[in-house]
């Protein structure tokens, strides 16, 4: 990509995580996406996420009814999975393709670090765009 490019990118990016308390600024700490002024080209303007592994288990069960309220069905083995947390982490590492823009969305309210158009996490992480908690 060329820098206008990510420019645009990086604005629609951040713009996905709007309304959640995940952006860094310099100076102020975190603030809720949406408000206040963007400096895309600041140096300390970054958000920052967690992987889904570290969801947090009122997250995962939030997702689980979440997708159960969507009427998504859910197959899994329920001899190694006894709870509504090891299934939401057992769906998002290992049904990731299958995952829905509802799926996405939902998990990037919680502040879940997603991948983006071509961009890996690894790769977001790179440019400074995020950085994982």
């Amino acid at each position: 990509m060329k820098n206008k490019e990510i420019e645009k990118s990086k604005a629609k990016f951040f713009a996905q995580y709007y309304g959640v308390k995940c952006m860094y600024v310099g100076g102020v700490g975190l603030v809720e996406i949406g408000f206040g002024c963007w400096n895309l080209k600041h140096p300390d303007f970054f958000l920052q996420l967690k992987t889904l592994s570290k969801m947090s288990d009122n997250d995962a069960i939030s997702y689980i009814n979440f997708c159960e309220r969507l009427g998504t069905h859910l197959v899994y083995d329920k001899n190694k999975v006894e709870s509504k947390i090891e299934l939401a982490k057992w769906r998002v590492e290992r049904c990731f393709e299958q995952l829905s823009i509802y799926d996405f969305d939902y998990l990037r309210s919680k502040g879940c670090a997603m991948p983006f158009m071509d961009l890996t996490i690894e790769k977001q992480v790179e440019l400074g765009w995020v950085k994982i908690t």
